[in-house]
């Protein structure tokens, strides 16, 4: 009876032994299995670690100096393009627009009235030559009528003074022609003087033809003075447009670096925002990688974030530089202090369909592997 049991306890040990090892092998086997397509994919693929979801950042920062008077954004806001995310006091530029505004009424009101003295002297000086020129030719139209009755009666007063000498008139009819002699005299020296009148008076209107032009350049002062205001008016209410911030494109505003209070000057950001549809993954490869990529090839994504699941992109552009020559702090190797280490380029990658982009922000870990030149893709 106890060799019954004896061998009982002996067949079970044999039995518990051939299970462990079984169970081990199949573990072997299939840890073998793993590490031998694990193997074949690094062989077939280039993987890199040094991945990250990008986003062109757009940094909004005023061009005009200023305190900042309400911050209307917060950090995760979608904003639209056009969309006013943060106000200046803009007291100081409101003065210079009503400053501006009041100086440009001032020359308005200049050049209206260059403008009204130009019409007056242009219809005024004309009109006063015309007449003077008329009054001129009417006096010596006069004048020469004056000279001819004035030699006719000159030779009336020779004729009769003879006649009388001779007694062959009387002196009554003598006397008559002496006095119409000397009135034609009178009469002639009259239009003389007259004439020179006339004369006097032309050459006066026509001095002042100086008038116009001085009434022309007058108004061209005016509209210029009106036209360099008018500029500084712009200039103001550009600059007064300025002291709101508004977003050139639409995108959520990754961050903002200011409060309401505080004073900004031109360039200091206040806030960056990004476009979600326009994020894709930098992966920087070893330079000994590049010959195994090409611009359209199709590569796998595995993001941290989406619980390492196999995603896929393209290859849309490999960089002509290193990343290391980006650096804020180059390496220095003029000294001869130098250590070689693979460079790693980076290489930009869009998103194919299956990607989920509103999961993703930038700065995201991203695993990339690419199938190496020469071998289908899997």
């Amino acid at each position: 009876m106890s060799t019954t049991d004896e061998e009982v306890k002996q067949e079970g040990s044999r039995t518990g032994t051939i299970i462990k090892w079984s169970v081990t092998a199949v573990i072997l086997v299939m840890a073998l299995i793993v590490s031998v397509r694990w193997l074949t994919w690094r062989m077939e693929h280039v993987v890199t670690d040094a991945g990250f979801v990008k986003a062109h950042v757009v940094v909004i920062a005023p061009e005009v100096p200023g305190k900042i008077l309400s911050l209307l954004v917060k950090e995760g806001d979608v904003v639209q393009a056009g969309q006013v995310i943060a106000e200046l006091d803009a007291t100081d530029y409101s003065q210079r627009v009503d400053m501006a505004a009041a100086e440009v009424r001032q020359f308005v009101a200049q050049k209206d009235l260059a403008t009204a003295k130009l019409a007056l002297a242009t219809g005024d000086v004309p009109a006063q030559i015309h007449a003077a020129e008329a009054t001129e030719v009417a006096t010596r139209q006069a004048q020469v009528q004056a000279r001819a009755n004035e030699a006719y009666l000159a030779a009336q007063h020779r004729r009769l003074s003879a006649l009388l000498e001779q007694r062959a008139i009387g002196r009554a009819k003598f006397d008559e022609i002496d006095a119409a002699y000397k009135t034609a005299c009178a009469a002639s020296e009259a239009s003389e003087a007259q004439v020179l009148v006339a004369s006097a008076k032309l050459a006066e209107a026509r001095t002042s033809q100086a008038k116009i032009t001085e009434a022309e350049a007058g108004e061209r002062q005016a509209v210029e003075a009106l036209a360099k205001f008018q500029e500084g008016l712009k200039l103001a209410q550009t600059t007064l447009g300025k002291t709101k911030l508004i977003t050139p494109q639409a995108g959520i505003i990754a961050r903002k670096f200011v409060e309401p209070g505080d004073f900004v000057s031109p360039g200091r950001p206040v806030a960056a925002l990004y476009d979600p549809a326009g994020i894709y993954v930098e992966a920087r490869f070893e330079e000994t990688k590049l010959s195994h990529l090409r611009i359209g090839q199709r590569v796998e994504l595995r993001f941290d974030a989406l619980g390492g699941r196999t995603l896929h992109g393209t290859v849309r552009m490999i960089h002509r530089a290193s990343a290391g020559e980006f650096a804020l702090i180059p390496r220095d190797v003029t000294a001869g202090e130098f250590t070689k280490l693979t460079q790693r380029i980076p290489v930009e990658i869009d998103f194919a369909e299956d990607v989920p982009r509103a999961s993703l922000i930038p700065g995201m870990s991203v695993e990339v592997a690419a199938c190496r030149e020469g071998r289908n893709e899997k």
